[in-house]
C-alpha cells in the first residue's frame, strides 16, 4: 500500500491511497491543521490500518514550513514504527505528472535516511503575531 500525503497549499492536506501497483484507492482533501485527526479518519473511511502501508510520498518544496513539519513529524514515527519506506516529492517537478506517475517514480530513488527532514522552499519565515 502507498500512501502518499500533499501539505504543499495552504491550509490543506492532500491524501492518496494507491496500490502496490499503483491503482488508486481513494483520495481525500482536507482544509484543517489536524493532520493525524484527519489521516486516521482517512484510513478508516477505506478500511486501511497504518500497518498496511510499505510506501509514503511526501510532497515537499513548497508550502507552509508548519504543514511540511507536521508532516515530517508523522513520516518519521511511522518510519520507526511500521517500518516503512518515505520518499521525498519535488512539489515543483510532480505539478504536470498524474499521481500514478508520482508513484512510480517513487521507486525509481532512493528511500530517506531513518531521519526524514523534508526539503522546504526556503528558510522559515517567522513574524512577531499581528495584534488583535
Amino acid at each position: 500500500m502507498i500512501l502518499i500525503i500533499d501539505p504543499t497549499v495552504s491550509k490543506t492536506y492532500r491524501f492518496f491511497l494507491l496500490t502496490r501497483d499503483y491503482k488508486k484507492i481513494a483520495f481525500k482533501k482536507v482544509q484543517s491543521n489536524k493532520l493525524l485527526e484527519e489521516l486516521d479518519r482517512f484510513l478508516k473511511k477505506n478500511q486501511k490500518k497504518p500497518e498496511e502501508i510499505k510506501v509514503l510520498g511526501v510532497f515537499e518544496g513548497a508550502g507552509s514550513f508548519t504543514a511540511l513539519r507536521n508532516v515530517a513529524a508523522v513520516a518519521n514515527v511511522w518510519q520507526n514504527i511500521y517500518d516503512l519506506k518515505v520518499f521525498g516529492i519535488d512539489a515543483k517537478k510532480a505539478q504536470k505528472r498524474s499521481i500514478k506517475e508520482v508513484a512510480k517514480g517513487l521507486f525509481t530513488q532512493k528511500p530517506k535516511a531513518r531521519i526524514y527532514i523534508p526539503k522546504y522552499s526556503g528558510p522559515p519565515n517567522i513574524t512577531i503575531p499581528k495584534p488583535k
